[in-house]
Order: structure tokens, then sequence, then C-alpha cells
């Protein structure tokens, strides 16, 4: 149904670039496969960035739609309500996308000066979950959390990893996230089986945090290693390593 809106309500053609700007909802995944079924480049804004960020990415993609579940309204960009396309009774389109037609546009942190707008392809993506499900041993079984923010690309790990292998995604609240306990509580209960983590988010957990999860990966900054040892006696432990111009990983241990 989005993919569809965007096609014959907005005239959406391949290529274009269609902002998505969600929380950490059901909605996230929604827009994105929308985006992408449209043959469309979905490009990740962080509800949290501050406006003049926000007005920047708009300004330097050139969008002219941006998928969000939010009422914040924006200059030059028209907003579409994930909720309400849903709604629709639309028929279902999509159209053919190769392998070299770009899928995404995320930016980088900015670190090194302005935040640069990195473009990849479906080949890319692709490949990339073709490496988790044979590293990783992916299923139709597993849970995998959707633990990174939307403007991260390791959210685009997380999702990929679990969509395009017929797995359950598991979204997270930042208020359970910000609570270690509680999110203990909750990756138990969701009975998780893979997650990916920053390091330093790993090591605050409680020890009996990670009981029933199989796969773990760290990443993003330099692993500790005596919190893997001490983990991977019982978990297939996993560190990984890339920048955002690699479709997310380049390297894996």
């Amino acid at each position: 149904r989005v993919a569809d809106y965007l096609l014959q309500r907005k005239q959406v053609s391949k290529g274009m670039p269609v902002g998505v700007m969600t929380g950490r909802s059901i909605y996230m995944p929604i827009a994105i496969l929308g985006v992408l079924k449209a043959g469309a480049v979905y490009v990740p804004i962080d509800p949290a960035y501050p406006l003049q960020r926000k007005m920047s990415i708009i300004s330097d993609t050139g969008m002219q739609y941006l998928l969000s579940d939010l009422k914040e309204e924006l200059p030059a960009c028209e907003l579409l309500s994930v909720q309400e396309l849903i709604q629709a009774n639309e028929p279902v389109a999509g159209i053919d996308v190769q392998a070299d037609d770009l899928a995404y546009i995320i930016y980088t942190s900015g670190s090194t000066g302005i935040p640069n707008g990195v473009m990849i392809h479906h080949r890319g993506a692709v490949n990339m979950v073709v490496s988790q499900r044979h590293y990783f041993k992916i299923s139709p079984d597993d849970r995998i959390l959707q633990f990174a923010s939307l403007s991260f690309d390791a959210s685009v790990w997380e999702c990929m990893m679990a969509l395009l292998s017929g797995a359950s995604l598991v979204m997270v609240d930042k208020a359970v996230i910000e609570d270690p306990r509680r999110f203990a509580d909750y990756i138990s209960a969701q009975q998780v089986t893979v997650m990916t983590l920053p390091p330093v988010y790993l090591s605050v957990l409680p020890e009996t945090a990670l009981k029933g999860v199989r796969v773990l990966i760290t990443a993003g900054e330099e692993a500790r290693v005596r919190d893997l040892t001490a983990y991977s006696s019982t978990i297939d432990c996993w560190n990984a390593y890339g920048p955002s111009e690699c479709s997310v990983c380049v390297s894996m241990y």
C-alpha cells in the first residue's frame, strides 16, 4: 500500500530519494520496505536530530516526500503519514529493481567535518545478507533485535538480516534500552536469538541478560575481549567492523 501510494498518487520514480523518519515502531520497516518496493531510495532521518541537520539532509538529497509516524512538519518537504497510507485499500504495486540501483542513502556522523550522504546499491545490501545467513546461520526461526538508531547503518544490518531471511524483527523502545535490567527482561520475554550491540552497552548488561541468545555481534567500536570471552562459552560471538560506504560491514571474526 505504501509503495502503491508513492507510485500512483505521488508519481515517485525509480531512484528518487524518499525520507523515512519514524520512531522505534512497526512503521519503520513498513516505511523502508514501501520505499524499496516502489523502486525509490530510502533516506533515514533520526527524529532526534536538530532541525538544521534534518533540513540539511532534505536539501542535500532534494527529497520531496518524507514518510513518518510523527506530527512534526518540515519546510520544503511533504510529510506523509505511514499510519494513514496503510489504511488505504490500494492494490499492491512494485517495479523491477536491479542490483546496481540505489537502495538507500545514509549520512555519516560528520566527525571529519560536514556529514556526507553515502549511496548504497541493492547489490551491496543483498551481498551483506547472504554473508549473514552463511556465517550466523539465520533462519525463519530466529528473532533478531532492532537496536540501532534508524540513522545508523547498523539498522540496515539488523532489518535486512531479519526481513530478507524470513526471520522476525524485534523492535525495542529507547526507554527500554536506557534501562539495562529492563532491557534484559525485554529480550528474554521476546525470545531474541540474534543481536548486535555496541561493546560499551554489552559491558553494562547483567551477566544473565543474554540467556537464550544464540548469536551475539559487537560492532561500532573496539571489542571488549573480556566480555566476549565470558559469553563465548554459550553464545556464538562475533566482532564486526565496516564503514557506511561499504554496505555496513567489511570484516567479521
